[in-house]
């Protein structure tokens, strides 16, 4: 009988710590769950809130809802994109090349709806540095954020390969504003130039694999 209770207790003991570890568990996960929307928030946060002025001005602005909009959905493209590539990188340093592409592609995609003339013409192959990626995808969420109201037209040509990063982007834009745009856009990998041709603007961006701050 000792033996028969003393074993029902470790039964019910064995329990109540399987329950607890359950529960650890699950907090560790909420835990690490948080901090990455946490990380995304903060990484986001300048996109967020343009978005957030956008539809307040919807609001008194219906004239304008359209073209704001827009403006809206090229953000929103953008947060839910770089949100995924921090979750894609949580597991390895890197991520396939064409997790790129995707991310430029849904953003030209919205850009349309504000009447700009969009084309991308990619190659991309292999793996990238998830932090080459991200330098490559904010390098290219910057200019447009910037030039959004006064670009007619939107050309990309993106080549990933060998583990490098090769963009070029030819913008429908007047020499003025862009070289006020993009004379003091930093780099925290690889190098940039950009060029004035009749009324259009062409940039090429360069990462390689060895990553050199630009």
């Amino acid at each position: 009988q000792q033996l028969q209770d003393a074993q029902e207790q470790l039964g019910e003991e064995n329990t109540l710590l399987q329950a607890e570890l359950e529960l650890k568990e699950q907090r560790t996960k909420t835990d690490e769950k948080n901090r990455l929307y946490d990380r995304i928030a903060k990484e986001v946060e300048p996109q967020l809130i343009k978005t957030d002025m956008l539809l307040q001005r919807m609001a008194k602005e219906p004239e304008n809802k359209a073209r704001l909009l827009a403006r809206v959905c090229v953000l929103g493209s953008y947060i839910k994109r770089r949100g995924n590539l921090l979750l894609l990188g949580e597991d390895a340093e890197k991520i396939p090349a064409r997790e790129l592409e995707y991310c430029i592609r849904e953003s030209l995609e919205n850009l349309r709806l504000g009447d700009v003339y969009t084309s991308l013409n990619p190659n991309c192959e292999g793996h990238l540095m998830l932090k080459h990626v991200v330098a490559a995808y904010d390098f290219y969420e910057t200019v447009t954020e910037r030039l959004l109201d006064d670009i007619t037209a939107m050309l990309v040509n993106l080549s990933c390969h060998d583990s490098s990063i090769r963009m070029n982007i030819q913008l429908g834009c007047t020499e003025e504003i862009a070289h006020k745009v993009l004379e003091d856009i930093s780099l925290p990998f690889g190098s940039f130039s950009y060029e004035f041709m009749d009324e259009d603007v062409v940039i090429n961006l360069i990462i390689n694999e060895g990553g050199e701050k630009a």
